[in-house]
């Protein structure tokens, strides 16, 4: 099967350093606008499967809004582990960025194309 472009949105829809959600053929992907340049990526973060919409954005990189783990938006790898995991009582940041970037799945990355206006995602 062949992967195809997408019209997902419009540069306008997505405000500066901050993301929307959107369902493109049963894939549910975060479009992020990180100081003009466009990510495409998996919504949902990989430490708990909580949406990322809504975190922060700066530096190509985004914040979970809810345990605030870390990924680059440019190829979805673990920068900083969650400050809470279940069941464990880990205090330190590095410790628990290091079990995260061991146990963590990668944040999914799609290809991501501006055509004027419009933002394409390759599904």
């Amino acid at each position: 099967m062949d992967n195809k472009l997408k019209k997902v949105c419009t540069i306008e829809d997505i405000s500066l350093n901050s993301s929307k959600s959107f369902n493109i053929e049963g894939h549910d992907i975060l479009i992020t606008n990180c100081d003009n340049k466009f990510f495409a990526t998996g919504l949902k973060c990989t430490h708990l499967n909580l949406s990322l919409e809504g975190g922060i954005v700066e530096d190509s990189r985004i914040t979970c809004p809810h345990h605030k783990s870390v990924f680059n938006l440019k190829d979805g790898d673990v920068l900083q582990g969650p400050q809470t995991v279940p069941g464990l009582n880990i205090k330190s940041p590095k410790v628990m960025t290091d079990i995260a970037q061991r146990f963590m799945k990668k944040l999914g990355v799609y290809k991501i194309e501006k055509k004027g206006n419009d933002i394409y995602v390759e599904i």
